[in-house]
């Protein structure tokens, strides 16, 4: 959906501290499920 969302918005109207948020919940979720994998093996 987002994705979806940065095609149809320009990408100047999409701030760069908006991206970086969206890149900083990506990989803080990315890490979280790499730590529940490792906590349940």
């Amino acid at each position: 959906m987002q994705w979806s969302l940065e095609r149809i918005i320009p990408q100047g109207i999409l701030g760069d501290n908006q991206r970086m948020r969206l890149i900083k919940e990506y990989l803080t979720k990315v890490k979280s499920e790499k730590l529940s994998k490792t906590k349940r093996s």
